[in-house]
């Protein structure tokens, strides 16, 4: 009975489960249908299945619950609402990735960076290899054996 009641409240119906005087079962009555009998004062209350309920006292356990109420409150969950047949999603939800990642902003290189050290790698004579991009294919030079000379 706890499946169902999660389930209900699930699907935005919130429902108190009422023992009938009248048949021995509990049955499911929406909020608003407690109040309303609660306001005219009658004291009966309609359950989801279409049952007139006079509750019992509220000192006796839970019985057995009803058959269509449980019904009712499982179609509801399960069943796609005539909104939701009539305008079915187009477009399947963005990936993890992209979902992770839709809110960081993106860098963007300005293009004068790639052409300037290409135009001076140029300058000083380096060859490029054909698939490494922009690496040298002569050694740098490092500077450091002219300090070895000096020791």
């Amino acid at each position: 009975m706890s499946d169902v009641v999660r389930q209900g409240r699930a699907a935005g119906l919130y429902v108190s489960w009422h023992r009938s005087d009248i048949d021995g079962r509990d049955h499911a009555v929406t909020d608003e249908e407690f109040s309303r009998g609660w306001r005219d004062a009658l004291g009966r209350y309609e359950g989801l299945c279409g049952h007139v309920v006079l509750p019992t006292s509220m000192l006796v356990a839970p019985g057995r619950p009803c058959v269509r109420c449980r019904a009712f409150l499982a179609a509801r969950t399960t069943l796609p609402t005539v909104e939701q047949r009539l305008h079915p999603p187009r477009h399947r939800k963005p990936s993890r990735w992209r979902r992770l990642f839709q809110h960081v902003p993106q860098v963007n290189v300005p293009e004068q960076a790639h052409s300037h050290s290409a135009r001076t790698s140029r300058a000083r004579g380096f060859q490029t290899s054909a698939g490494a991009g922009s690496a040298p294919i002569a050694p740098a030079l490092a500077g450091r054996h002219e300090r070895r000379s000096e020791r």
